[in-house]
């Protein structure tokens, strides 16, 4: 998923270990995470992973899920791969307690917004990002 970012956008490019680092951070993060694989045979075609967090500033108490990556190699999509992780990690989350589900999509990225919104989500908070060039910083 992130070698697709980064074609999206150059600001996703990541370092070689990217990959291996944020599955250390997301599983030492919280216990409450959980990785859902889709396999055929021995080859890994996607994945999703979540996690819960409890809300403390407003809506005090309500344990929200975020969806935190959900990949499906280029040539395993539009079987239905995506969807079924999608719907099983959103299901684990709902049983864990969680009243809402969150995610982030990039704005360049129609395709993966017409998924998510096929599955019911929509617009929350928009994230701006302003780039610092060397006289500004």
């Amino acid at each position: 998923m992130m070698r697709e970012h980064c074609l999206i956008d150059p600001r996703f490019e990541t370092s070689s270990d990217a990959a291996r680092e944020y599955g250390k951070q997301l599983m030492l993060k919280s216990r409450s995470a959980s990785i859902l694989v889709a396999d055929h045979q021995t080859l890994v075609v996607g994945f999703a992973a979540s996690q819960l967090r409890v809300r403390t500033i407003y809506n005090p108490n309500s344990v929200i899920g975020n969806l935190t990556e959900l990949c499906v190699e280029p040539e395993w999509r539009r079987q239905g791969i995506g969807s079924d992780l999608a719907r099983e990690a959103i299901s684990w989350m709902h049983k864990q307690g969680a009243k809402s589900i969150e995610l982030t999509v990039a704005v360049a990225n129609s395709g993966s917004n017409a998924f998510w919104r096929e599955l019911g989500f929509r617009d929350f908070i928009s994230m701006l990002r302003k780039e610092m060039d060397e006289e500004q910083q």
